[in-house]
């Protein structure tokens, strides 16, 4: 009854005669029934939430296509969003709030008209409460990390907040100037509702049942102010179920993202809990006061308080942090459940803030039943006492009974139908948006709490979570059981494993799959249908004026802009396209002035749709200064057809991409050319003098280019110039896609006209120069003109958004340029990074009793995050490529040489191959000096096989080159130091140091490390444990490197501001003395792998040493004790460093060589960057360990300790720089004494000389020579001086040398010298020189002297970067050294002049005897001449009496000659007679020969007759 006349009260002196009400009900009607159409007519489609890239593009859309329709969507766009927004900031905070607190304000008043001053005190305690909470709030807000908050806005904001809420009203107006949300205002209003609405509706409510003498009217306005603060502190409590507004309250993100029908049951049931809460207690404190309610409320805080510290104890073991820590985090929430509602998400199944709800909501109904039954036994169960005390106060209790029941009611159908579990059944956006606390790491343990993973649950669970992301546990549990999969009793945990490493496994692709080559050249957009473009050419731009098309000057101008649209959707190059003015919408078209010219005009409509169609053609233009370099860079093949087409680098442009074939020439200078015409501009080029390439191709860019770039004919102006505009077209550009940025020639696709579009200058009358300089350049218009070259046009993308646009298109364009920001920011590559490094974070598990945890249990999916956050920051790269194992040998080279177990495998070099199979590794990125760190094998089951280690590495493939095996694996190449995104890598650089303390929780516990490594042994990827530990790209060696990398890229960075997140970084690395590493590696057999942990361990704390700052070291000693403590750091980096000296010194001693005596890489940087503490050089001072001594100063004992080690390291140091200081001075003196025993051998040699003047002498010499050139008896040939036995044959000089090329090589051949030692004479004297071995052997001593220290240097050159002594040591050396080198060249050059003395001394002394003895023939000569001249006159006179007398016997003689003559014809007569004759004898004897074998006297008769024969034959002759 008396909720009834309230009701009727209100209605008929409120509601009915206000005119707000008439306003507002007309325009709620049509706002729910535009809705309702919108929902009938597009579904649930058009409500569908989009994405900032869907926004963008349809904002795109509607900017360009700028009709009446896309303007009224843009106009409900811009009101939706702004009413949306205003209704947030006006309504649901100012309003609200203001309204609040006015509601307060009259309660206020009402308490003081009816005397009631400790109602109003208490009233207005709680606003300041509120008040003084908001000012709290503030703080954190100014103080969180990243705040952007100006000094201005905190100051007005201060100001205003003690004026009773006025910051609400500035905040809620600077909100609405900033178009974006302030977070004081969020905050503010929060407060308000929990904290000052809460105790205000408490007192108010109170007042209403304890006050009897209130009129109707003051009970109506308290009871709207009591029913407002309901909704306000119910909204504010039901926020705790929001997405944001549950990480903001409770640190525990809700489950809803929008004000959905599971939201409203929520926010009904806060609504419902706080009424019973406040009415509860106001009714029971009005039977029990003056003390009840706080009786129950002390009673209900002790117990909540007891059964949230028990509680949150067992949650507490499931947080990163400590228990009485994370008790003591989220005690505070104990307050507000006890005094309103129970401050945790409702929605969700589990807790980890306060209590359960079961356990909550059982303690409330029993406090409940247990205050009625003290109210009743209070009022002694008399019902007219009940009736006279709530006389009034029907509402109330009406009021207390429907929220109870209705809270109920509501509670069971939430925790039965509604509870999820949010980090299950929400989206992966939870996972990677934030960093997880305390909290929500201890929500997700609890999932994963003692129950290991299923591999076939999770295997099942991925299938289906692959195919839908989005389905939720009980779904995915479902599909399951349908499929035949028993339930598990763990199913929550493998799906939420399942889940997570999905997650992980997108973020991992996302980072590895990123494309840096698109990221960086997204200014080069493909242009495509809807896109906004602009057009130029000389310098202009196509420009709309009116209904025409004019060049103007690039601005920022709508008229410049135009709209795409083509039929196929991308732009391709030849295809059909059309182009709308943006600014009339407008379609250009081409209309014919004359029969030789058509103009570009502008109209809605064309009554001829071919006269719109356009064709752009995809060219490549450049500019030949000469004939020559035409012919130098373009080479033709069959008519036009271009077989290579060179280009020059410009700068600023990269030619990695450019394709030189497939092109074909379309235009020079303006016009088609012929082939004869080509071949004559190649026929000039060829008979030109060539030039260098690179001045070859003029720059477009260059000045001297600029007026023909921006001719209207430029072809005209560049054969004027002797120049060649040269435009080329692809020969097949069909598919080719036009990119905006691109050069096109623009042609009519209509079939009007093949000629290419130009611009032209038009014929202006004469008129004034002030009128004519506005439209100066309507001058210029674009057209085409037959028989006449075109020009050559750029397509560019368009800015969105213009100086003259309307207000409308402003907005639209500022928006777009805001999404589009966020759409770059989401799709750079440091984002990414940042999404890897968040979902892993937040999937980590560590530290936690009973919890395997996601990355815990796939050690390979660990090792891969790791890797993927290590590349960037060291700019490398791992490319994973499947061969066959077979041909790797065949195709790549390996350092073979290098068998330090540790280090892997580096390329040498590519083989030459015929199949291309080491050219496509090369495609793939692989490069020379690329590390081989893995290969994969795919075993029988399916499994892969993993091998690491480089001695396995290289006896698999070795093994697989000889037997010549089919068998396929996967490599892994990681590349270093070529990364060349530098902007990309950069940012990701700062991201990464930005996350250190994030990265930092995700490096592996030597746990993890022993049982990862332990799991790799057992699947046989690794031989042992060493292996499974040390090796290059596992775990630990990935985990090391990482912590390296960020602490040097992190003090680089920020210098001592790094120091907190270097701790951290420290602190999660946990470096382990070898008595730490007991536990996990025991027993003597792991003792080495223990020395090579602590090996690897001391290369990152000289790192750490070597990056922390100066002032870190001088200035915050604290940092220093925490990264080097005596007990940790310190004992590990001297047992290390232990380590490496026994193992260098027994190296040394083991084996005895030179190239042992090098030091380890490791004690070499040791001992250069941590220097002993009493080094305080001014070159070393700030890499000396006596500032650790210093920072132990406030704790003697500790820096006792310091110090005693600190010793040990320092003698550690004095005894390496001794040895190599002891060994480099030896060397010296060996190469000095060396020097001395050669110069003196080269001073007392003896050279004798051989001369052999025929073969015959090298044979004689030959035979006295042994197999290696040594004389075994004394040489004399000729008039050769004689040579002692034992002396040996000079091969390295003279002739021998000439002839055997002994100087190619140090060992020549000798026994091969002395068989061929004949093969010297060719015709004249060989002259052989033969020397004792005195120079041979101290040559080789020098040399080996030399050698020696030369090796010395080259190995003690990094030992003198950690010794200054031996630095200065070997610099001398080096100049020593040198100097020796050139001495023992000298020396070598005297030793040649020597013997070229003693070879010219012994040839002169063979020319002086033969001059002596040519001396004596002479003398010898002359004395028979002059007795020939004595002769010769005898014989004179002889000759002329025997003259005399010869002619006299010549008479004779004649007449002798003819009484001859006549007797000689005689006997010729004779002759023939007797030849006739003998003729008849001959025959006869051979008859008497046929009968010469029978006895008697034939044989003697033959015989006579011979014998006459032989006479007569006499006679004759």
């Amino acid at each position: 009854m008396h909720l009834m006349r309230l009701v009727e009260s209100f209605y008929c002196h409120s509601m009915r005669t206000s005119q707000m009400v008439e306003l507002f009900c007309p325009l709620a009607l049509g706002a729910g029934g535009a809705v309702a159409a919108l929902r009938l007519a597009y579904g649930h489609a058009y409500f569908k939430q989009w994405t900032d890239e869907e926004s963008m593009n349809e904002l795109k859309k509607l900017y360009s296509l700028r009709t009446v329709g896309t303007k009224f969507v843009l106009r409900c766009w811009r009101m939706r969003r702004s009413t949306v927004f205003c209704f947030q900031v006006v309504v649901m905070m100012w309003l609200r709030y203001t309204v609040d607190l006015w509601m307060d304000i009259e309660a206020m008043k009402i308490f003081l008209q009816e005397h009631q001053p400790w109602f109003f005190t208490l009233n207005l305690l709680g606003v300041f409460l509120g008040l003084l909470w908001t000012a709290y709030e503030f703080y954190n807000v100014i103080t969180s990390p990243g705040s952007k908050i100006t000094n201005t806005e905190i100051f007005f904001a201060g100001l205003t907040l003690p004026l009773l809420g006025q910051h609400v009203t500035y905040l809620a107006i600077l909100s609405l100037f900033r178009g974006s949300l302030h977070p004081f205002l969020f905050v503010s209003t929060l407060a308000e509702a929990i904290l000052e609405s809460s105790i205000s509706s408490f007192i108010q409510t109170y007042a209403v049942v304890f006050t009897s003498r209130l009129t109707w009217d003051q009970k109506a306005q308290l009871y709207f102010s009591v029913f407002s603060s309901f909704v306000s502190i119910g909204y504010a409590f039901s926020t705790i179920d929001m997405f944001q507004g549950g990480r903001m309250l409770v640190k525990v993100p809700g489950f809803c993202k929008s004000f959905n029908a599971r939201f409203g049951v929520v926010f009904f049931f806060r609504v419902a809990e706080i009424t019973s809460r406040a009415t509860s207690l106001a009714l029971f404190q009005t039977v029990t006061r003056p003390y009840g309610m706080f009786v129950v409320i002390a009673a209900d805080g002790v117990i909540m308080s007891i059964f949230t510290i028990f509680y949150q104890c067992r949650v507490g073991q499931f947080a990163p942090v400590e228990r009485f820590a994370f008790v003591r985090q989220n005690f505070f929430y104990v307050i507000p459940s006890v005094l309103f509602c129970r401050m945790a998400p409702i929605l969700e199944k589990d807790t980890v803030i306060t209590i359960p709800p079961i356990i909550y909501y059982t303690i409330r109904y029993l406090e409940l039943a247990g205050m009625v039954a003290v109210a009743g036994e209070w009022m002694e169960w008399d019902k007219d006492y009940a009736r006279d005390l709530f006389e009034d106060d029907g509402l109330i209790l009406a009021a207390f009974a429907l929220s109870t029941v209705m809270m109920l009611v509501l509670g069971i159908i939430i925790r039965s139908f509604l509870s999820v579990r949010t980090l299950m059944d929400t989206s992966g956006e939870i996972w990677s948006e934030h960093e997880f606390n305390s909290a929500q790491h201890a929500l997700k343990n609890r999932i994963l709490e003692d129950h290991p993973a299923d591999l076939k649950a999770i295997k099942i669970v991925s299938k289906l979570l692959e195919s839908d992301l989005k389905m939720t546990g009980s779904q995915c549990h479902s599909f399951a059981r349908e499929a035949g999969f028993p339930p598990a009793a763990h199913w929550d945990s493998n799906f939420l494993r399942a889940k997570v490493a999905l997650i992980i496994k997108e973020a991992l692709l996302a980072v590895e799959g990123f494309d840096f080559s698109n990221a960086r050249s997204r200014h080069r957009t493909l242009l495509n249908s809807g896109s906004l473009v602009s057009i130029r050419s000389t310098g202009r731009s196509l420009t709309s004026k009116g209904d025409r098309i004019v060049g103007h000057m690039s601005n920022d101008l709508a008229n410049q802009k135009f709209v795409l649209e083509c039929d196929e959707g991308l732009l391709i190059s030849g295809n059909k396209m059309r182009l709308r003015a943006l600014t009339s919408g407008e379609l250009l078209g081409l209309v014919k002035t004359d029969p030789l010219n058509y103009e570009l005009r502008l109209q809605p409509t064309w009554s001829e749709e071919a006269a719109t169609f356009f064709s752009p053609l995809l060219v490549h233009e450049e500019i030949y200064r000469s004939a020559s370099r035409f012919a130098q860079f373009v080479h033709m093949g069959s008519g036009l057809e271009v077989v290579e087409l060179r280009v020059s680098k410009r700068r600023g442009q990269s030619l990695k991409d450019w394709d030189s074939s497939g092109w074909r020439i379309f235009a020079i200078n303006g016009k088609t050319p012929s082939r004869e015409e080509v071949d004559e501009i190649l026929q000039k080029g060829k008979g030109s003098k060539m030039v260098k390439a690179q001045s070859s191709v003029s720059d477009p860019h260059s000045d001297s280019n600029m007026d023909l770039w921006k001719s209207l004919r430029p072809g005209v102006e560049a054969a004027a110039r002797g120049e060649y505009i040269v435009q080329f077209v692809r020969r097949d550009a069909s598919d080719t896609p036009i990119m905006a940025g691109s050069k096109v020639l623009l042609q009519h696709a209509g079939g009007w006209t093949n000629t290419p579009m130009g611009m032209s200058e038009s014929v202006t009358s004469d008129v004034d120069d002030a009128a004519e300089a506005p439209e100066e350049q309507d001058r210029f218009m674009p057209r085409i003109v037959e028989g006449e070259g075109g020009l050559t046009f750029t397509m560019e993308t368009a800015e969105f958004g213009s100086k003259d646009d309307p207000s409308i298109y402003q907005w639209a364009a500022n928006l777009i340029g805001d999404l589009a920001d966020t759409v770059q920011l989401q799709e750079s590559f440091a984002e990414k990074y940042r999404t890897l490094t968040v979902v892993t974070f937040n999937a980590r598990s560590t530290g936690m009793a009973g919890v395997k945890g996601i990355l815990q249990a796939d050690p390979d999916l660990h090792l891969r995050v790791l890797s993927n956050l290590l590349q960037p920051i060291r700019q490398e790269k791992d490319i994973r490529v499947e061969y066959l194992l077979s041909e790797v040998l065949m195709d790549l080279e390996f350092d073979f040489d290098n068998e330090n177990p540790g280090e892997p495998m580096t390329i040498t070099a590519f083989e030459d191959d015929d199949d291309g199979s080491a050219m496509a590794l090369q495609n793939c990125g692989v490069q020379v000096g690329d590390q081989l760190l893995l290969i994969e094998l795919m075993e029988e089951d399916g499994s892969m096989k993993k091998i690491s280690g480089f001695v396995e590495i290289r006896d698999l493939l070795m093994e697989a080159e000889e037997e010549d095996v089919d068998t396929t694996g996967f490599l892994t190449f990681r590349c270093k130091g070529r990364s060349t995104h530098v902007e990309e890598t950069n940012e990701t650089v700062k991201k990464a140091v930005a996350q250190s303390l994030i990265i930092a929780e995700l490096l592996p516990t030597w746990t993890e490390l022993q049982q990862a490594a332990h799991k790799s042994v057992e699947r046989q990827q690794v031989c042992d444990m060493k292996e499974g530990l040390l090796s290059h790209g596992l775990l630990f060696r990935t985990k090391c490197d990482l912590v390296q990398a960020l602490i040097s890229t992190g003090f680089a960075l920020h210098h001592d501001d790094f120091a907190s997140k270097a701790l951290q970084l420290h602190k999660r690395f946990d470096p382990a003395t070898d008595e730490v590493l007991w536990k996990f590696f025991s027993g003597r057999d792991n003792a080495e792998l223990r020395d090579e942990i602590l090996i690897v361990q001391l290369d990152v704390l000289t790192n750490t040493w070597r990056s922390l700052p100066q002032i870190i070291k001088e200035d915050i000693p604290d940092v220093v004790r925490t990264l080097f403590h005596p007990d940790v750091e310190i004992t590990l980096i001297h047992d290390a460093a232990r380590v490496l000296m026994q193992r260098w010194e027994s190296v040394r001693e083991s084996e005895g060589e030179m190239d042992s005596l090098k030091m380890p890489d490791q004690l070499v940087r040791f001992f250069k960057y941590m220097r002993p503490a009493s080094d305080d050089s001014a070159g070393h001072r700030e890499f000396s360990m006596h500032w650790i001594v210093n920072a132990w100063q406030a704790d003697r004992i500790q820096q006792r300790k310091v110090q005693a080690l600190l010793s040990d390291i320092a003698r550690l140091f004095e005894s390496a720089e001794t040895f190599w200081e002891r060994r480099v001075k030896d060397a010296h003196a060996r190469a000095e004494e060396a020097k001395k025993l050669l110069e003196q051998a080269v001073r007392q040699e003896v050279i004798r000389v051989v001369l052999c003047s025929s073969i015959e002498d090298l044979e004689k010499v030959k035979g006295m020579l042994t197999d290696d050139l040594m004389l075994k008896q004394d040489c004399k040939i000729g008039d050769s001086e004689n040579v002692p036995k034992g002396k040996c044959l000079v091969w390295s000089q003279g002739i021998v040398m000439e002839k055997f090329k002994t100087f190619k090589t140090p060992s020549p051949d000798l026994a091969k010298i002395r068989r061929e030692l004949t093969r010297l004479y060719e015709g004249k004297d060989v002259r052989l020189l033969f020397s004792g071995l005195d120079f041979d052997r101290q040559h080789d001593e020098s040399q080996k002297a030399l050698d020696s220290l030369q090796k010395y240097i080259v190995m003690a050159k990094t030992a003198g970067e950690a010794f200054p002594s031996i630095k200065q040591i070997l610099d001398d050396l080096s100049d020593v050294l040198h100097k020796s080198q050139l001495f023992k060249k000298d020396q070598e050059a005297k030793r040649k002049v020597i013997l070229k003395e003693k070879e010219l001394q012994a040839t002169m002394k063979v020319a002086e005897r033969r001059l002596q003895q040519v001396e004596k023939e002479k003398e010898d000569i002359e004395a028979k001449n002059r007795k020939l001249h004595e002769e010769k006159g005898k014989l004179e006179a002889d000759t002329k009496a025997v003259r005399d007398e010869l002619a006299k016997v010549m008479h004779d003689v004649a007449a002798e000659q003819s009484t001859l003559k006549r007797r000689v014809q005689e006997l010729e007569v004779e002759k023939k007679e007797l030849k006739d004759a003998l003729r008849t004898v001959e025959g006869f004897l051979k008859d008497k020969r046929s009968v010469s074998s029978s006895p008697g006297g034939a044989g003697e008769d033959a015989a006579k007759l011979e014998k006459l024969i032989q006479l007569v034959e006499r006679s004759v002759k």
